[in-house]
């Protein structure tokens, strides 16, 4: 099957979704191709992939007769039998540039999503999101989950905590990332009698006001900054992860997490309540109570052997259910349906 994918952000906001599938459905032997924006962040990790990857270089504004006009000749020398968009400018110019020549999907996993119901098929990573995209004009019978994923890894687990067990967080912009709350947890679990260290993920001067909040609470020499570029490492060196999040729309953070085998505590947000069930896969907490996070800290903390139980139980269910390869399997068996069921009509006057 010959697939385009088109994504015409210069920045990354949905960059792993396009670089997941563009990996996933190359790796099954599609032919793939992407079209992105000529100075997109995007190109430079897309390179190494077995795709042909291609510019639109015309301004790109949602009306510009000359993206459109050059778009639609791009896919048609690509011989694609389906176009894939990331976003609603994508959606406005393959629209214009197509019409109903090809059938073309939404990947539609952030709101706003009224831009999604110009397409023949929307897919969202939450299924907590289906009311809200229906409502903004897809119908249910063109709306379908596709899961969050990531690259199967090995699940590697070291053979007994360190001591004191270290935990790995990340930050998120803004006070929804709930990082304050869990220093605050993790002062009540030092007055309790637990020892253990965290590394935060994070970078800029929020950090600075991190540490002035550790030292106000006594967590000097417990808590350390460790730049994103870390990350990867910081998740083979951690003994928990923690997520506790206010609110949140999007958890695809926890997949690597899950893949690392590490016991995980988060708040019971609607997005990580698809991921992960409480007491069998993760301890999940009420979001924005410091005293739940230390509840649920201590449980983890006193008993390790259960808490690997809970690791364990996620990772099978990554492999289940969020493994790259398993859920570009099932978009491949989608789209493969749609062009077999597509009806071509008259192809619109194209763009002058």
């Amino acid at each position: 099957m010959r697939i385009a994918l088109i994504y015409l952000s210069r920045h990354a906001t949905v960059a792993p979704r396009v670089l997941d599938v563009a990996a996933g459905l190359a790796a099954l032997g599609h032919e793939v191709a992407a079209i992105t924006h000529p100075k997109a962040r995007l190109n430079a990790r897309l390179a190494p992939l077995p795709i042909s990857q291609l510019s639109l270089s015309a301004p790109l504004g949602e009306r510009d007769a000359r993206a459109a006009a050059q778009l639609g000749p791009l896919v048609r020398t690509l011989r694609a039998e389906i176009v894939l968009c990331f976003d609603g400018l994508t959606m406005m110019l393959a629209r214009r540039a197509l019409g109903a020549e090809k059938p073309i999907v939404a990947m539609a996993d952030a709101a706003p999503y009224a831009w999604a119901a110009a397409a023949d098929l929307v897919l969202t990573a939450h299924l907590y999101t289906f009311p809200a995209i229906n409502e903004a004009g897809v119908a249910l019978d063109r709306l379908h989950y596709l899961p969050p994923m990531i690259a199967q890894r090995g699940g590697f687990i070291r053979p007994v905590w360190q001591q004191p067990p270290v935990m790995l967080l990340d930050t998120v912009p803004g006070e929804a990332g709930g990082i304050d709350l869990f220093l605050q947890a993790m002062a009540q679990v030092k007055e309790q009698g637990f020892d253990c260290r965290a590394r935060i993920v994070g970078a800029g001067w929020r950090m600075l006001a991190l540490r002035r909040q550790a030292a106000r609470l006594g967590l000097q020499g417990t808590i350390e900054i460790i730049a994103p570029e870390q990350r990867e490492e910081a998740l083979k060196n951690a003994d928990i992860y923690i997520y506790p999040l206010r609110e949140g729309l999007a958890c695809e953070g926890l997949l690597a997490p899950m893949a690392a085998k590490l016991p995980i505590l988060a708040t019971q947000l609607p997005c990580v309540a698809e991921l992960l069930q409480t007491g069998e896969e993760a301890v999940l907490v009420t979001p924005g109570d410091a005293e739940a996070l230390a509840q649920g800290l201590v449980y983890l903390l006193k008993d390790e052997d259960r808490a690997r139980t809970l690791a364990s139980n996620a990772f099978h269910r990554l492999k289940r259910q969020y493994a790259r390869e398993r859920v570009c399997q099932a978009l491949a068996a989608q789209l493969a349906e749609m062009v077999a069921s597509h009806i071509p009509q008259a192809r619109v006057r194209e763009v002058a």
